[in-house]
């Protein structure tokens, strides 16, 4: 099943900015939680079966377009609720897929932009970022959503982020995790000179 960016519907769309509203302006950003399922990691896979069964925020899958989501809910065994939303990538890459040529994918060259201002103009102001393949994949897409500077927040999940290579992958979440604290500290810094001008 090949699906594209041309494949997403004003209907989902609608739905993702609605969800969005609810949620308070916060969603989960999962880079392919998929890749090569199944894996031997139970601990991500619960916490990834945890976050789609339960999630109370709306849930943007970055999968790659083959992927058929419906069948990997089947293997986990829980529904697909409404609150999924997937945007179809490139296999090993987070590039998104603006259409087909025959078999092949047309990728979206600046995709790290475009994602986030999908993102922005659904309402998403913080972001929960997790995924497979870390090292690339979601490394990546943290980069494009927080150098973007479109969010109050881009946290990275404990337990649902995965690499091939664990030592890469625990330098990543060290090296991220100090970014992101800088810049939550630079945002606080200005709402607190902002609120002091009023």
């Amino acid at each position: 099943m090949k699906r594209s960016l041309n494949d997403l519907t004003a209907k989902e769309l609608f739905n993702l900015k609605k969800q969005v509203a609810t949620a308070k302006g916060k969603a989960i950003v999962l880079v392919h939680p998929f890749f090569d399922y199944p894996t031997h990691d139970t601990k991500y896979t619960s916490v990834i079966k945890r976050i789609l069964a339960n999630s109370k925020m709306p849930v943007i899958i970055l999968g790659e377009g083959r992927t058929n989501l419906d069948h990997v809910f089947r293997a986990l065994s829980i529904e697909r609720r409404n609150n999924v939303f997937s945007f179809p990538t490139a296999n090993e890459d987070p590039q998104l897929i603006k259409h087909y040529s025959g078999e092949k994918p047309v990728l979206e060259r600046e995709s790290g932009e475009l994602l986030t201002m999908m993102l922005h103009a659904a309402g998403v102001k913080k972001i929960n970022l997790g995924g497979a393949y870390s090292a690339k994949c979601a490394n990546l897409t943290y980069d494009a959503l927080l150098s973007s500077k479109r969010f109050s927040k881009v946290h990275l999940l404990s337990g649902a982020l995965r690499s091939h290579v664990s030592e890469h992958n625990a330098e990543f979440v060290h090296v991220r995790s100090h970014a992101q604290e800088a810049r939550v500290s630079i945002v606080e810094r200005i709402k607190q000179a902002l609120r002091r001008k009023r």
